[in-house]
């Protein structure tokens, strides 16, 4: 009996889940996609630097089963268009702007896990 529990108690032990592994707090794999992501972190640098007294957002949510980035770049602004990009900077939709834009009308039912990343709004 004994030569049959310690095989299968050490193979439940590796059979166990490293935490460093653990992905579900990760945001396109990283801890960190305001510094890790290039070209987020570029967006979050232009934010940091601009005057604008709307202030900016970068806002992360899960959105069709990807982490996606609500970039806007003039909270509050009329007019304002909205950018939404997935891991890769690539821009899925857009909403607002002059045009009025939207790209994905089921974004606001849809979108879940909201994450405010970066937020420089003045009140």
């Amino acid at each position: 009996m004994k030569n049959i529990l310690i095989p299968l108690l050490c193979l439940a032990i590796c059979a166990c889940s490293n935490d460093d592994d653990d992905t579900s707090s990760k945001i396109c794999n990283t801890a960190d996609p305001l510094e890790d992501l290039s070209w987020l972190n570029d967006i979050k640098k232009t934010f940091e630097a601009d005057l604008i007294p709307a202030g900016n957002q970068i806002i992360k949510y899960r959105y069709k089963e990807q982490d996606v980035f609500w970039i806007d770049s003039c909270v509050n602004c009329e007019d304002a268009l909205i950018q939404i990009y997935n891991c890769t900077g690539a821009i899925i939709c857009q909403k607002g702007g002059i045009a009025g834009l939207d790209d994905c009308p089921d974004f606001q039912s849809e979108a879940t896990a909201m994450v405010i990343l970066f937020n420089n709004v003045q009140n």
